[in-house]
């Protein structure tokens, strides 16, 4: 092919360019036919000609030989083939989510249904979240990253819209991580003994693999922002730790100061552990609890932290201020998610305008 005047370029790989050579072209004949009549005529009609064209000369409008749809299924089962390939990364997360999952059940394990053991539930949905989170975003912040030569050249030879791949590549993630997410949680729910209700049981499912899915979104659009795995790093600690403070695990709400209270109602976090504590104790009785008072035994004392007697779930939630609502929940961390999404693909828009 050099021979002929096909000379591949140095950084440029062969197979890629053997298939561009062989492929039909994508661009329309307007480009040579404004060369051929620019040739044909004098240079002073060219020049005064030349405003009236919109955009330069030289401009190649591309015409993809594919609709969006076949080019997001081509993208989507390569994407996932290249993930299923990658046989070390796979099992790795596999076990880690497992593992994770493992250990968290077996600190917690079996938790009581009692008073004293509301906190230990609490801690238990949270590093669920915490973990489900900061699992999916390390997974996908380095894509764009590493993928960018590739995309980069792929996308200006006319294979795909940027659309296409952004949704493809959202798409194969968020996939894997319902799989990973229904792993990890299904072992931890078992191990701790968590509210075995159906309803319960898949409300908090839900959340967790939504949670995961922003943790995705997020990952994408922060790799499109920054562009560099090292400005990744360093930054989506400094952006993630205010939402995690105040999402009312470490403080209630009460007690959030009013210039940090923005903060508390903007957090995904927090509305992430109050569907799962909603689902968790909404409706729910816990054993009784009786206060005891021994002063012959070195002045003990066994408290009812929300009564005496048998108490109701909806007293946790009140005493905790989770009083949101399932539906608000669920409608704000989809707000999340789809926010993530536009934010990654118009910065992936601004990004290759440039070139």
């Amino acid at each position: 092919f050099a021979g002929i005047g096909y000379t591949c370029p140095q950084y440029c790989n062969p197979s890629d360019y053997f298939l561009d050579i062989l492929q039909s072209s994508g661009e329309t004949d307007f480009g040579q036919r404004w060369r051929e009549h620019s040739q044909s005529l004098s240079g002073a009609p060219v020049l005064g000609a030349a405003p009236e064209l919109e955009g330069e000369p030289e401009s190649l409008v591309l015409v993809y030989p594919t609709s969006s749809l076949a080019q997001i299924s081509v993208l989507f089962r390569r994407t996932c083939w290249h993930m299923l390939q990658d046989q070390w990364q796979f099992m790795l997360l596999l076990a880690g989510n497992v593992g994770v999952a493992s250990l968290c059940g077996a600190v917690y394990y079996q938790v009581p249904n009692t008073q004293k053991t509301v906190q230990d539930r609490l801690a238990v949905l949270f590093l669920a979240m915490f973990f489900s989170v900061m699992n999916a975003l390390a997974s996908t912040i380095a894509v764009i990253p590493l993928e960018y030569r590739v995309i980069h050249h792929e996308y200006h030879n006319g294979y795909f819209r940027l659309a296409t791949y952004y949704t493809a590549r959202l798409a194969a993630s968020m996939i894997f991580q319902v799989i990973y997410g229904t792993i990890f949680f299904s072992i931890l729910y078992a191990l701790a003994g968590l509210n075995p209700m159906p309803d319960a049981a898949g409300g908090s499912l839900v959340t967790l693999v939504l949670m995961g899915c922003i943790g995705n979104a997020m990952g994408l659009a922060v790799g499109v922002c920054l562009n560099k795995v090292e400005f990744t790093i360093n930054t989506v600690p400094l952006v993630l730790l205010p939402l995690i403070i105040f999402c009312g695990f470490f403080q209630r709400a009460r007690n959030i100061r009013w210039y940090f209270k923005w903060l508390y109602g903007i957090s995904f976090f927090r509305y992430g552990l109050e569907s799962t504590m909603l689902n968790e104790f909404q409706g729910r009785l816990m054993e009784a609890c009786k206060p005891i008072y021994r002063p012959k035994a070195g002045q003990q004392f066994t408290l009812c932290d929300f009564g005496p007697g048998i108490q109701s779930g909806d007293r946790v939630l009140e005493e905790l201020e989770f009083n949101s609502g399932v539906q608000k929940c669920f409608a704000m961390l989809l707000g999340w998610l789809m926010g993530c999404m536009l934010i990654g693909y118009i910065a992936l828009r601004v990004k290759f305008s440039r070139f």
